[in-house]
């Protein structure tokens, strides 16, 4: 998987850029792209031209990869057996998983997962709809979970 290949090399695979493809050379961009072959840690998208040839069907394909570290909150759900998920900024409640797809141009991959694990305690805790928040009673330690 090209996740395990990044998490080794530190590097995403990706292809070469056609610039400035027009006439007959513009098939370039509805081929099957060639595979992609070259290593980068970072690469954004490139424009060297306008294209703007009258009359001629004219194309340009660039690739952009890159990585940044981010953390994500993850909330404990009861669904009816306890199940992590990650909370994203729209609000949007994600299984966590090794890897998954965030949106059309971005994907996530879990460097660290959590772990669950079962503790008993004395907790004082409040209700808010299907969620619950809470405060260990010994430590002070806050935590959240849902029942969905």
């Amino acid at each position: 998987m090209l996740v395990n290949f990044f998490n080794l090399k530190k590097k995403w695979r990706s292809c070469d850029d056609y610039s400035d493809a027009w006439g007959s050379d513009s098939k370039v961009c509805l081929d099957k792209p060639e595979p992609c072959n070259r290593w980068f840690d970072h690469k954004e998208l490139t424009k060297k031209s306008t294209n703007n040839r009258f009359a001629y069907h004219t194309c340009e394909v660039s690739w952009r990869c890159g990585f940044s570290a981010s953390k994500m909150p993850v909330v404990l759900r009861l669904t009816p057996e306890p199940n992590l998920f990650i909370a994203l900024p729209n609000g949007t409640l994600v299984l966590e998983t090794d890897f998954f797809h965030l949106s059309r141009d971005t994907s996530v991959s879990i460097a660290e997962k959590p772990i669950i694990k079962e503790t008993r305690m004395d907790a004082k805790c409040v209700k808010e709809k299907d969620a619950y928040w809470c405060i260990d009673s010994d430590t002070n330690y806050g935590f959240y979970f849902q029942r969905g």
